[in-house]
């Protein structure tokens, strides 16, 4: 199964955080927006600053083949507006 990557990118330090995987876009939102709801995320700078990281999609893993496929990364959403989203309880896409 392909699996994509995603990864937070902190845009004041200009770097980008450990990827992590889900099986489609929607699904990366809805881990991201899960964590503005989880108690022990709530003092992270990603949940109490959510306007200087930005959410991308970096590429896929092949876990048959353990082949890694990227390209440049794609910008999905700024974690504001998933922090917005998250509040009136809906997903964007």
């Amino acid at each position: 199964m392909k699996l994509r990557l995603f990864s937070i990118k902190d845009r004041l330090m200009g770097v980008f955080l450990t990827p992590f995987p889900a099986r489609a876009d929607v699904e990366a939102i809805r881990q991201v927006q899960a964590s503005f709801a989880d108690p022990a995320m709530r003092q992270t700078p990603v949940v109490t600053s959510p306007q200087d990281y930005d959410l991308f999609y970096l590429g896929e893993f092949d876990d048959e083949t353990g082949s890694l496929s990227s390209f440049t990364p794609v910008l999905l959403k700024n974690l504001r507006d998933l922090a917005s989203s998250d509040a009136q309880g809906t997903v964007l896409s």
